[in-house]
């Protein structure tokens, strides 16, 4: 088939969706929302692991130390959890430690000073590569740390970023599968389109097939309708998200703000708005051309 052809199928699928504006916006605006959602969700779910991550490079395991425990024993402690896989730093926090920092940060420090002994214990400050060990590895650390004769209490104050990172993960899952759905739904909306262009176009199908059009040749048009629609519809979507996240932007920041933390909503990169660009042409492509195949067969 000669270049000229395809230019030719080309030209003609794009004065299509010039001659009709109103028929082809209203496809474009559907596929594109059907395009638009799971990338806008993954997109909101990268954000959101990225904050976790933020939170899990802060992971944190206080140790509280019993009283008879002296600052030898502590420090050999200190030393065994030091040579561990993963731990980037052991801190050890004495008693008179512990007591300065409760009232610089407490505000109680004048009823701290009306005791006639300190209260409160020393500890060990570990704080954990969250790279190197999965939530549930870091609690078997934890378990095993508090099991220690040396000490009173293991406090592991990120438990709740291991549930949501597992609700994270179903979340994930869920975009996955509703990627599928959607996707399928493109397709099926565009082999529709492709379908009544077919119908529209009987007769002079009917025609062209009378004088030696073959199959292949009169469905190029419609695959470069559905390709180009596909490729529209993808080039929409990524607008449409980078307009929603750009509107959740200040709110996102303002929230972040009042948790006294910076947080930027990253949108997607250059690399995957292409990716849904071409993804929505090829599923364009692919609906077009189950839609031509069971159609032009019919038409003699």
């Amino acid at each position: 088939m000669s270049l000229y052809r395809h230019w030719d199928a080309l030209g003609s699928s794009l004065r299509h969706l010039v001659t009709h504006p109103v028929g082809s916006l209203m496809t474009l605006s559907v596929l594109a929302i059907a395009l638009a959602l799971p990338a806008g969700l993954y997109v909101l779910l990268h954000n959101a692991g990225n904050l976790l991550s933020a939170w899990e490079e802060q992971a944190q395991v206080s140790l509280f130390l019993k009283d008879e425990v002296s600052t030898a024993e502590a420090q050999a402690l200190r030393a065994e959890i030091a040579r561990l896989p993963g731990i980037r730093e052991v801190k050890y926090v004495d008693k008179e430690a512990a007591r300065q920092e409760f009232k610089q940060l407490s505000g109680f420090g004048d009823a701290l000073d009306a005791l006639e002994d300190n209260p409160l214990p020393a500890s060990l400050v570990v704080g954990i590569d969250p790279t190197h060990y999965r939530p549930q590895q870091i609690q078997a650390l934890v378990q095993r740390w508090s099991e220690d004769p040396r000490v009173d209490t293991a406090q592991y104050d990120l438990d709740w970023v291991a549930r949501l990172q597992a609700m994270l993960d179903l979340a994930e899952r869920a975009v996955s599968i509703l990627a599928v759905l959607l996707a399928v739904g493109v397709v099926l909306i565009v082999g529709n389109t492709i379908r009544l262009n077919i119908m529209n176009r009987r007769e002079e199908i009917a025609v062209a097939k009378l004088v030696g059009a073959s199959n292949s040749f009169v469905r190029l048009p419609f695959l470069y309708h559905g390709f180009i629609q596909g490729a529209l519809a993808g080039a929409l979507a990524w607008a449409t998200v980078v307009i929603g996240i750009a509107l959740l932007q200040d709110p996102t920041a303002h929230l972040a703000n009042l948790y006294g933390a910076i947080f930027r909503l990253r949108y997607l990169s250059p690399e995957q708005g292409g990716a849904l660009v071409l993804g929505g042409a090829l599923l364009g492509w692919l609906g077009s051309a189950l839609a031509a195949q069971r159609h032009l067969r019919a038409i003699q």
